[in-house]
């Protein structure tokens, strides 16, 4: 920087124009004192303000003075942003890849449920549409029969999710209509396995269907998207499927399918298609 910077001492000194260069080497030497006076427009916006509340003297001073009040409220201002900026982009990414849709819904994690006694074994196949509240299956493949648990959403938990934005050093946040837990619908069904649609008669016939149905995904950006999980006292099977279509998604949509005929069998067919459970 090559611009001159207006100086004083104290308050009734008087008034010196020093190159912008010079003022950091009189910090760096310790000669400015943080009471002293600085005014430009870039700095100061014109006004005459004490040198402690500059970032520059700060960063060059010898000395560790406090920050001066104008300062120090726009160093918590930043701060407080930075933090909700971290959150709005470590929210996302622990829904997307992480385990925040199963904390917020409640979900017992499916590591436990095979530890029961009389569980062969459970999936939880998740559908997320676009602009739509989650909607969680749990399947459990017990001796006396299948379970099939739902939740539902009253509102997305997506959408609920901060989004920070920055525009001339102004912070501004947004975000959809909050995601009360409390508000959740679930449901629990009993099915005898005679009473079940294929593959769901056996685990053994739902594990072999998941496991020809990798995860798969179109360029579609809204729609539909799944996750499947599938776990067993020997091993854990994970796919998502996004936007899949009957075309080139055959397996996967088949299954999906079976899902749909499977909660339609238990007469939970409304969480399926979105309406609001009464």
């Amino acid at each position: 920087m090559s611009f001159h910077v207006y100086f004083k001492e104290r308050r009734f000194s008087k008034r010196l124009t020093i190159g912008y260069n010079e003022f950091k080497e009189l910090i760096k030497q310790g000669k400015i004192h943080p009471k002293c006076l600085v005014k430009d427009p870039v700095l100061t916006r014109n006004q005459w303000w004490h040198v402690d509340e500059l970032n520059v003297f700060h960063k060059h001073s010898p000395t560790q003075y406090q920050l001066g009040p104008r300062l120090q409220e726009r160093h918590d201002y930043e701060s407080y942003w930075r933090e909700r900026w971290r959150q709005s982009w470590k929210m996302p990414a622990e829904y997307i890849r992480g385990t925040l849709i199963d904390e917020r819904y409640k979900l017992v994690a499916l590591s436990d449920l095979i530890k029961e006694v009389h569980v062969f074994g459970l999936t939880r196949l998740y559908v997320l549409r676009s602009f739509e509240p989650e909607r969680i299956f749990t399947l459990t493949f017990g001796s006396d029969g299948l379970s099939i648990e739902v939740a539902q959403g009253r509102t997305s938990l997506w959408h609920s999710l901060p989004q920070v934005s920055s525009e001339n050093g102004v912070y501004q946040e947004l975000c959809g209509r909050p995601f009360n837990a409390d508000e959740i619908h679930r449901l629990a069904v009993h099915l005898a396995y005679e009473d079940a649609p294929e593959p769901f008669k056996r685990f053994s016939t739902v594990e072999a269907a998941s496991l020809s149905a990798p995860s798969c995904s179109t360029q579609t950006l809204d729609g539909v998207g799944f996750r499947h999980r599938v776990i067993s006292p020997t091993g854990e099977l994970y796919a998502e499927w996004r936007n899949p279509n009957k075309t080139d998604h055959v397996t996967q949509t088949s299954l999906i399918l079976a899902y749909y005929d499977c909660v339609v069998t238990a007469n939970l067919g409304r969480f399926w298609e979105g309406r609001e459970p009464t």
